[in-house]
């Protein structure tokens, strides 16, 4: 067996608990919205409610399939490393992380009575996910690292 390449492997360690912060998210609003817990924060914090919470929990549990595949692939060293796909998930993630901060700084000034300005917590898991992808982007921008034998 050869051993794992030290910086793949801190880089899929990082991926899994991004990974396990979303899906605490995702977890934590549907117990809300089925048997609601004084110590979390109530459903309605959780999301703007800009598309109904079938939709949207659908999509995350699509989220989290392709996170996961992707965090496994880059464990194992199965996953090819795509210049392209890096530019596009660099420019995607780039941008999603860059609206993020607009958002959450409109939210706290300017938009703070709006309600997709205003809530943290989903804007909190935005910027997870955009580093998550920015991590992915960067991963397939590395030269491979070969295993010592």
């Amino acid at each position: 067996m050869k051993p794992l390449p030290l910086a793949r492997h801190k880089l899929a360690v990082i991926l899994w608990l991004l990974l396990a912060l979303f899906c605490f998210r995702v977890t934590a609003q549907l117990i809300q919205g089925i048997y609601p817990l004084s110590l979390l924060p109530p459903f309605e914090r959780w999301h703007s409610a800009k598309m109904p919470y079938g939709v949207l929990l659908s999509l995350q549990l699509i989220i989290i399939f392709v996170c996961s595949k992707t965090a496994l692939n880059i464990y194992r060293g199965t996953s090819a490393r795509r210049p392209v796909l890096g530019k596009f998930l660099f420019v995607g993630g780039s941008l999603y992380f860059f609206i993020m901060v607009a958002r959450l700084s409109l939210g706290i000034t300017v938009f703070s009575e709006h309600p997709w300005f205003s809530q943290h917590i989903p804007t909190f898991f935005h910027f997870v996910l955009a580093t998550f992808t920015l991590l992915v982007s960067n991963y397939h921008f590395q030269k491979p690292v070969k295993a010592v034998q």
